[in-house]
């Protein structure tokens, strides 16, 4: 039997058919004998005996404890799980009975021991041994990530070999897995796109603040300048970036504001089509290969892990553990940023604050750029926040635009009229974003409600020096 052949025509799965094809030798075919690409029926076996033992488990051949109290005591039967091992072999290569229970017998004889003949113990591949496909682990990725989190945290912030390594393997495949998922993890968005701009909240706490905003929400509600950039989840500190949600209700919840506190929301919309990685859609991400393919198993559990990537992203950090826990999201955004295959923009990932239900947006540095107002040279604001109605004061946010009869000319940009920040960092960026000026609320904060989940505390006496105890 091991000196048979079978050719790549016997063979149906498509990777392993073409690899016989590509790699065999020209023989004649023990099952259908023509004369055709072949493999030994050993080598055959070989492919089979590593994808099972990658992709597969032997089932228990007998009831567990469990089952077997409910058995004694209901009218519950056992059945073993799985498929047969032939049926299992069929299926995974996609050939006749015939092929595949020589493969079965070789594999048989290959893990048939003396002891287990003795013991009676089942071996692989028996006649009665049954197979199902395994699910792929991510804890391998997962501690992979969790090595590069204390790397970042305790070892190396810049530089960092280690954590860069592990990065490339994570995000290698985006492309790929992208072009084969039923749902796409790279968004398009841009003006004619379903996701066509983003909402960015700031808490106003001053009566001057709030009026520059409505005046220049341009510049006020945008991104910081690099000098004012704070850290957060996805941008290491003097890194601007833009924080956006999807609604202005998640936008509110971002910020967390204070009973009392001012909100000032605006919409800023899309100037040019950008590509995002949707970190909520890799929970759904499903790599297609073949268990023949030995990177098949890699990319498995590459997969596995970015499907919970999207929870380690989005969960909920405390402002005092911030400084810390946020370095390796940051490490992310940063690695994810300077890839130029495939080439992103920005992350949509899961709003904490929100329990999911709405989705937030941080645009890279170079995707960040607001684009200023067109307003006439010599522009002058009559700014008011409320107004006197029969009453008493109301809220009323009004913005009057004062244009000159004659407006002067706008100064021209050269090296004697430029800002020092602005001559020693030139902006070369182009404008992603503008400011929807007819999109833009006051929120006064009245009330703040939490979504909680109340657990007992329990509490008992022992008395030391017991027999019970």
């Amino acid at each position: 039997m091991s000196s048979q052949n079978v050719c790549h025509a016997c063979v149906h799965e498509d990777y392993l058919s073409k690899l016989m094809k590509d790699t065999g030798t020209i023989n004649t075919c023990s099952y259908c004998n023509s004369f055709s690409n072949c493999w030994p029926l050993n080598d055959l076996a070989d492919a089979v005996d590593n994808a099972f033992e990658q992709h597969y488990f032997r089932t228990p051949s007998e009831p567990d404890d469990w089952q077997s109290r409910m058995i004694q005591h209901s009218h519950y039967e056992w059945e073993r799980e799985g498929q047969p091992a032939l049926e299992a072999i069929v299926d995974a290569v996609e050939c006749s009975e015939e092929i595949a229970e020589d493969i079965r017998v070789l594999l048989e004889c290959r893990y048939s021991s003396k002891h287990a003949m003795e013991t009676g113990e089942e071996e692989g591949f028996e006649e009665e041994a049954c197979y199902e496909l395994s699910a792929p682990s991510s804890s391998e990725r997962s501690g992979d990530w969790w090595s590069a989190a204390q790397s970042l945290k305790h070892e190396a912030r810049f530089f960092n070999t280690q954590t860069l390594e592990i990065f490339k393997e994570i995000f290698g495949n985006l492309e790929e897995l992208n072009n084969q998922c039923s749902s796409s993890i790279l968004i398009e968005a841009g003006p004619e796109k379903e996701t066509s701009g983003f909402f960015r909240a700031r808490v106003l706490d001053k009566q001057k603040a709030i009026t520059k905003a409505m005046e220049r929400p341009d510049l006020e509600l945008g991104p910081p300048p690099a000098t004012m950039a704070r850290s957060g989840r996805m941008n290491a500190l003097g890194i601007s970036v833009f924080y956006g949600a999807d609604s202005e209700q998640g936008a509110l919840s971002e910020v967390r504001p204070p009973v009392g506190a001012k909100v000032m929301i605006a919409r800023f919309d899309l100037l040019r089509n950008i590509r995002l990685l949707d970190f909520h859609a890799l929970e759904r991400a499903n790599h297609e290969g073949s268990i023949f393919d030995h990177r098949y198993i890699e990319d498995l559990k590459n997969n596995a892990f970015l499907r919970t990537l999207n929870r380690i992203v989005s969960r909920p950090i405390l402002p005092s553990d911030e400084e810390f826990e946020y370095l390796p999201t940051q490490a992310v955004a940063d690695f994810l940023a300077s890839m130029n295959e495939p080439k992103i923009d920005g992350i949509l990932f899961p709003s904490a604050q929100t329990a999911g239900s709405s989705r937030n947006v941080m645009l890279f540095h170079n995707s960040s750029r607001v684009k200023e107002l067109d307003l006439t040279s010599g522009t002058k604001f009559d700014t008011r926040t409320e107004n006197l109605y029969g009453d008493g004061w109301e809220a009323e946010y009004v913005v009057q635009e004062i244009i000159p009869k004659n407006p002067p000319e706008k100064p021209k940009k050269d090296c004697w009229n430029f800002s020092f920040d602005e001559y020693t960092n030139p902006d070369h960026r182009v404008d992603t974003l503008a400011v929807d000026i007819e999109k833009i609320n006051v929120h006064e904060v009245n009330s703040v409600q939490f979504s909680s989940e109340a657990n007992p505390v329990q509490r008992s006496k022992t008395i030391t020096g017991s027999e019970d105890f």
